[in-house]
């Protein structure tokens, strides 16, 4: 809704931001002296009050979206704090060639060189990438899996090593 009136001497052009759920900001132009505002600044305000309306909506719900990502983030960290508190870190296994497993995890886990887990569907090369995680001085930060079989085969080094910028311009 807008309104076109002077006050005091001044002019004031307002235009009010609703949606469904109710007004939630407005726009408001002032000029010193009476009368400084014709019909067509009027008219102009009221064609970009549907944008406007839109643009802060939308703001309204991206704010909406980051707060519930971080609460979100928090909830996923607690909760794996949680499992890790109440089911340990040590993974068990009858066969000891996952003895040997082990004892690399604990091997690489402490250091920055990246790894590479290949094997079967279904051997627990995510439990292993887990391990190695909780292991390393990064087990408070996320922990990112990447499915290498569907990443094109030219694409893979860069992928999971980096590229330097222009690498693939010719």
């Amino acid at each position: 809704m807008l309104r076109f009136h002077g006050l005091q001497g001044s002019s004031i052009l307002r235009m009010r931001l609703a949606t469904e759920g109710g007004h939630f900001g407005g726009v408001v132009l002032t000029a010193g002296g009476a009368d400084r505002y014709t019909i067509e600044h009027a008219r102009l305000l009221e064609l970009l009050e549907d944008p406007f309306t839109i643009a802060l909506a939308n703001t309204l719900v991206h704010r909406e979206v980051l707060r519930l990502r971080d609460r979100w983030a928090d909830d996923n960290l607690y909760m794996n704090r949680e499992l890790l508190r109440i089911s340990g870190d040590e993974i068990v296994g009858a066969d000891f060639g996952l003895r040997d497993v082990m004892r690399q995890v604990r091997q690489v886990a402490p250091t920055e060189s990246p790894v590479l887990l290949s094997g079967e569907t279904g051997v627990g090369k995510d439990v292993i990438a887990n391990a190695i995680h909780l292991g390393s001085p990064r087990r408070d930060g996320p922990f990112v899996a990447v499915n290498c079989g569907a990443i094109p085969e030219a694409l893979l080094d860069s992928e999971l090593f980096g590229h330097e910028k222009g690498a693939f311009t010719g």
